[in-house]
């Protein structure tokens, strides 16, 4: 099994765009961005996809965008498990598993939907 960590943000934009999913992920940043700029946060969108090729061996990926952070923080970036097999899969799910899990304490989740919150609230 390879596993790639994809920075590069056009790599990672065509990594999304040849999965299908770039546009429903622009769609949704599009649409949280307005009231996140407001409230002073990110948005951050992510996806995951895999497929099986015709030699039998698995592709899987993990596309996120970031919008609205820090200068330098902001783009596409992807993880992307290739030549994987059956056997592999249970490690796949268990690093997309602690992905999810650790991500939203590294770029301040709870944070930002306080800040939302409040924003929303100030807002009414």
């Amino acid at each position: 099994m390879r596993i790639e960590r994809i920075n590069d943000d056009k790599t990672a934009l065509a990594i999304a765009v040849e999965w299908g999913i770039a546009d429903e992920m622009l769609a949704e940043v599009a649409t949280r961005m307005p009231e996140s700029l407001a409230a002073g946060v990110g948005v951050s969108v992510h996806a995951k996809r895999g497929e099986m090729k015709a030699d039998g061996t698995f592709v899987f990926v993990f596309v996120s965008y970031f919008e609205g952070f820090r200068e330098g923080q902001n783009g596409w970036m992807a993880v992307r498990w290739s030549e994987a097999t059956w056997e592999d899969i249970p490690v796949i799910a268990e690093h997309l598993t602690k992905a999810e899990e650790l991500l939203p304490g590294a770029i301040g989740t709870d944070r930002a939907k306080d800040k939302l919150d409040q924003y929303r609230r100030e807002k009414q």
